[in-house]
């Protein structure tokens, strides 16, 4: 599976930071924008609570991208896709 942030040049890889900075803070904008919306829907206030929970589970899906992001390994891809 190719990974969104990293192409492979000359047989390097090569990691698209600026693509992966505008897509995390994209997520977590929507995240806050869309938590925030549904606990002023349900209770009629904003919710500090929400609000923190949606941030640290959008951070750890960031964080899980971005492992898998350093962690690619072009060649090893490869030769996995022949078999």
């Amino acid at each position: 599976m190719k990974l969104l942030f990293v192409s492979v040049e000359a047989g390097e890889r090569k990691i698209h930071w600026a693509k992966f900075l505008a897509f995390a803070v994209f997520v977590l904008i929507i995240a806050a924008a869309v938590v925030e919306a549904l606990a002023y829907l349900i209770k009629g206030s904003f919710s500090f609570g929400s609000l923190v929970a949606a941030e640290t589970v959008v951070v750890l899906i960031l964080v899980r991208i971005l492992i898998r992001t350093v962690a690619y390994q072009p060649a090893e891809v490869r030769d996995a896709e022949k078999f």
